[in-house]
């Protein structure tokens, strides 16, 4: 069974500060913090469309991406729902990991299995994740969580009352929801 957790990175965090490395927890506010997500989304240099994310995944109780892995800049809408994308037209994928120098990547092991790896593309190539899950229930459990983001996205109603692009409509998150649900009819 899995968990996944959407989390979003504080503006005022100082990367310096030895806190934060010790407790990389305390850099992330949960997108279910309606409490405090204010914090982030009421900060003068947040935008919605360049939200740095971390996403956490435990499978069975075990972390699979926890907050030792990189976060990365819009992972659902640019890393994630794209993989899912990719591996259900192509078979497998590699596709970077947020802007940063890292990949994510799928691939499958048997027709119930996938390979899911997260690595750094460049040396030293540290493998943040390298782990063969159900993939039905993975990729299911995915859109699941993507579309709970982008729910409470427009629950926050970031993209309405946040100043965006002008190439990024107001109603965005129900657009990706949209695209969720056009990703769940193609698993087989």
């Amino acid at each position: 069974m899995f968990k996944i957790n959407t989390y979003l990175e504080r503006e005022s965090f100082d990367h310096s500060n030895p806190y934060f490395l010790q407790n990389p927890k305390e850099k992330f506010i949960d997108i279910e913090d309606s409490l405090n997500i204010s914090e982030i989304i009421d900060h003068k240099n947040f935008t919605p469309e360049h939200t740095q994310e971390l996403i956490t995944i435990k499978y069975n109780n075990q972390f699979i991406i926890g907050f030792d892995v990189p976060s990365g800049l819009s992972l659902w809408e640019d890393t994630f729902l794209p993989a899912i994308a990719g591996y259900l037209q192509n078979g497998n994928i590699e596709i970077l990991y947020g802007i940063d120098p890292i990949m994510l990547k799928f691939e499958p092991v048997n027709d119930n299995q996938i390979l899911f790896m997260i690595y750094d593309e460049l040396e030293p190539k540290e493998i943040y994740v390298n782990v063969i899950l159900p993939q039905k229930e993975f990729i299911e459990s995915l859109l699941d969580s993507a579309s709970h983001y982008w729910g409470k996205l427009s629950e926050y109603k970031i993209y309405e009352e946040k100043e965006i692009r002008e190439s990024t409509p107001r109603d965005y998150p129900k657009q990706m929801l949209n695209t969720i649900e056009e990703l769940r009819k193609k698993i087989k």
